[in-house]
Formats: C-alpha cells, structure tokens, sequence
C-alpha cells in the first residue's frame, strides 16, 4: 500500500513540474507578446 502511495506521489510531482514548466514558457511568452505590443502601440501614437 505505502509503495503504490509513493508511486503515486511522484507521478504527481513529475505531472506537477511538467506543468510549472509550462507556465513559466507561457509566461515568458506573454511577456514577450506584451512587450512587442507595447512598443507597437507607442509607435503608431
């Protein structure tokens, strides 16, 4: 029973780190975007 719960556990946090990396590309991402979107928005005032 404990080794199925271990099992379990980390499987979890794999999953779970997976998806920390990918919102911290999609973050990166955003702020890339916000920035161009910015400088486009300041260059055509």
């Amino acid at each position: 029973m404990s080794q199925f719960v271990a099992q379990l556990d980390e499987a979890a946090r794999k999953r779970l780190d997976s998806l920390n990396q990918r919102l911290r590309w999609l973050e990166q991402q955003m702020e890339t975007l916000e920035a161009e979107v910015g400088k486009a928005s300041t260059t055509t005032d």
